[in-house]
């Protein structure tokens, strides 16, 4: 197989099979995309990435806080169009990976051993 080929995923045509994983970036304080994540998914494309995978985007902030980018409103999804058509400049295609939340997988707080967490779901009335 040859990376420098023409591919397609589906009705998606790549300009090559150069594929970036899904690697996340911190999100300003409102849960856009930051200038500097703008600039490092471009920098990608330049490269030559034929595909950009974005991190997850979370799409709500109902059931858990917002550990990564957020698209809940018209800026964020603004700010997310600016980053595409950055990289479409440069023939790079992106897949935007959306999340409704992490669950168990979010981030946990590393000063607090699992034992004083536990602890602290019990006496709030959690259940586990």
């Amino acid at each position: 197989m040859d990376l420098f080929k023409r591919g397609r995923i589906g009705n998606v045509r790549l300009k090559n099979r150069i594929i970036m994983a899904p690697m996340g970036t911190k999100p300003e304080s409102d849960g856009s995309y930051s200038t500097n994540s703008i600039n490092y998914f471009e920098e990608r494309a330049k490269g030559g990435a034929g595909l950009i995978i974005t991190g997850a985007n979370i799409v709500s902030t109902k059931y858990e806080e917002r550990p990564e980018n957020e698209l809940s409103d018209f800026h964020n999804v603004e700010k997310l169009a600016v980053l595409i058509e950055r990289c479409h400049h440069h023939g790079t295609k992106v897949f935007v990976q959306i999340t409704p939340g992490l669950g168990r997988m979010v981030y946990a707080d590393p000063y607090t051993p699992p034992i004083q967490l536990v602890t602290k779901l019990i006496h709030f009335g959690s259940r586990i």
